[in-house]
């Protein structure tokens, strides 16, 4: 095994999933607190990318490129169906009830949301921020003549029937739908990638995809505005969030590098018991330009870390 890249909670089956890359095949693997690892899926070829996905009935998802392909498993991983779909890769997947699920497409100017009616067992394409908003749809520097300033989505998360989605690679924004996609409306001058629902608050935390200021928002459900509650700058933290977590009481969001250019520069896991006030748990130092870092909520007081390939645990105490 060379790395783990992403990696997901399957908390109905006790487990750890992750996504593992090999010299010449990729997939799916579990880990339970037995400290067993599992191989689910393996998918031969090279690695480009890949997301993992579990909707409400704990059904599972592997979606990856190079081709681009969505594995579906309805048993836990014991087998799998390919699912067709054009495009590339799904970024994240969010179950919106009665057997609706919405995609994200990340991929070159095809800014996305595809759309399933049975629970994942098919999907056609359902939004098209191109056409939804044409001014974006071309390309934002002429050193760059093939990429759109809209160029693909990010996160997307459901509550109440409001759709919310973050956007990229330049322009990037915060939208809400609150009338099943007809219109869309801006709540945030960054296309997070990342959040955590606080249905008791009426709160969603969002994490972040830049260098500077945008690092997390707190967006209060029902409004148009979303908070700055940590600002990555004064720290020389990155804003780049893939995963953020809540164990308990206790809410996590972890930061990598991207594009960096600074020696022994600063990035790790942030933790909140408020969500407004952040502070480093776990702070790592780097001269590379691209770091790796997810988390996971684990058993007991495990949060699973996954960094630059290789898997760990840290607890957390509530």
């Amino acid at each position: 095994m060379k790395r783990v890249v992403g990696i997901k909670a399957d908390s109905a089956r006790h487990r750890l999933l992750f996504v593992a890359v090999f010299a010449n095949h990729h997939g799916v693997w579990s880990y339970n607190n037995q400290g067993q690892f599992h191989e689910l899926l393996s998918v031969p070829g090279k690695f480009a990318n890949g997301h993992l996905f579990l909707d409400s009935k704990d059904n599972i998802y592997y979606s990856t490129n190079i081709p681009s392909t969505l594995f579906r498993s309805s048993n836990g991983g014991k087998t799998w169906v390919n699912i067709p779909y054009h495009g590339d890769v799904f970024w994240s997947i969010a179950d919106a009830g009665n057997g609706t699920l919405y995609a994200t497409l990340w991929s070159y100017n095809h800014p996305e949301i595809w759309r399933s009616l049975d629970q994942g067992q098919t999907w056609n394409e359902w939004k098209n921020f191109s056409k939804i908003f044409p001014s974006e749809a071309h390309p934002y520097s002429s050193s760059t003549p093939n990429e759109f300033s809209m160029r693909h989505l990010h996160d997307i998360v459901v509550v109440n029937g409001n759709i919310y989605v973050g956007t990229g690679d330049v322009t990037r924004w915060g939208l809400v739908s609150r009338d099943g996609g007809n219109t869309w409306t801006k709540i945030w001058d960054e296309g997070f990638t990342a959040h955590i629902l606080v249905p008791q608050k009426h709160e969603l935390f969002l994490g972040g995809d830049v260098q500077h200021m945008y690092g997390i928002g707190i967006h209060k459900i029902g409004t148009t505005t979303t908070t700055i509650v940590w600002n990555p700058d004064a720290t020389n933290w990155m804003a780049y969030s893939y995963s953020m977590a809540q164990k308990g009481n206790v809410y996590l969001a972890a930061f990598h590098l991207e594009n960096n250019i600074q020696k022994h520069r600063p990035y790790g896991i942030l933790v909140s018991i408020n969500g407004t006030t952040w502070k480093s748990i776990l702070t790592f130092f780097s001269d590379a330009p691209f770091t790796s870092l997810y988390i996971a909520d684990g058993p007991s007081d495990i949060v699973y870390v996954s960094h630059n390939g290789i898997l760990g645990e840290i607890h957390i105490k509530n």
